[in-house]
């Protein structure tokens, strides 16, 4: 299928959503095309890891282990793989064939990013070394008194940062 005719799968986000369920391989196609194609959704991340999200939900609840690993696969995220090679190995019983990517640390001293959201939260402690492990811990706690974030969120950000501090301490 060419990619403009993917493009036209779906109208939207929200169509993906209602439609994934029953032609979850289409709305993978759809994803991939508009992520790299569309303007709305071109680039963002975020985006991405949402609707990847959606779809390793379906493939695992529809017992389809090829979906389920190709999401795996097309994850960029590190720390989200991890999760997610977790959840196929619970609801297949079995190890996930894919190799996991490690976090790719590094001490950047001209970093200096705002942690907003977290993917800010992720580049900081991947890239700000122990001072970015400090601003991690501080947004954290920041969060959790602000219930901006559900309980597991928050429980994934602190793991995530307990995998960082550990890197650290190695170094």
């Amino acid at each position: 299928m060419e990619a403009q005719e993917k493009l036209k799968l779906f109208k939207s986000t929200a169509d993906f959503k209602n439609q994934a369920e029953q032609r979850p391989e289409e709305a993978e196609e759809w994803m991939n095309a508009v992520f790299n194609e569309d303007e709305r959704y071109q680039g963002n991340e975020k985006w991405l890891m949402d609707q990847q999200r959606t779809l390793l939900d379906i493939y695992c609840e529809q017992k389809n282990k090829e979906g389920a690993i190709r999401i795996i696969e097309q994850t960029r995220d590190p720390f989200a793989q991890e999760g997610r090679i977790k959840k196929f190995e619970k609801v297949f019983g079995e190890a996930c064939s894919q190799e996991k990517q490690e976090p790719q640390f590094k001490n950047d001293p001209d970093s200096d990013i705002e942690i907003t959201d977290s993917a800010s939260f992720k580049r900081v402690i991947t890239q700000e070394g122990r001072r970015g492990i400090k601003k991690a811990e501080e947004w954290l706690e920041k969060m959790a008194n602000q219930e901006k974030y559900s309980p597991q969120v928050l429980i994934d950000r602190e793991k995530e940062l307990e995998q960082a501090k550990q890197y650290w301490q190695e170094k």
